[in-house]
């Protein structure tokens, strides 16, 4: 089983970064979120973000890395699901982008994993 959480003990975790330009920006209308499957187990988590001091209800200026923690003995295929939304402050349009990556984990070792969302992705 896997569980979500900080670390406290070497096991398997994935450090997950969400990389984005200037202009892109993070909506707080909605709830960016990050599923995280397993085999047949998955997970859901709300990511959380630096708020625009301009506009702190509504815009977040990045998201918090995230740390995925699993059982020690894990090791396998992780599967990510992103789900995005994200507002290019420069043009004023706002999008929800669904993107995936898998990675595979080694028992008992971190994985950094800097995600980049650019234009091709928007």
């Amino acid at each position: 089983m896997m569980l979500l959480a900080a670390a406290a003990t070497p096991a398997p975790q994935i450090t997950v970064k969400f990389v984005t330009p200037p202009e892109v920006q993070f909506n707080r209308r909605g709830d960016s979120t990050l599923t995280v499957m397993v085999g047949k187990n998955s997970q859901t988590v709300t990511l959380d973000g630096i708020p625009d001091p301009a506009d702190p209800d509504n815009v977040f200026l990045s998201l918090k890395p995230i740390t995925l923690a699993f059982d020690k003995k894990f090791g396998g295929t992780v599967h990510l699901k992103a789900r995005l939304f994200l507002c290019d402050a420069r043009n004023g349009v706002c999008t929800v982008q669904e993107l995936e990556k898998q990675v595979r984990l080694r028992p008992g070792q971190p994985l950094a994993l800097v995600w980049k969302v650019d234009a091709e992705s928007r």
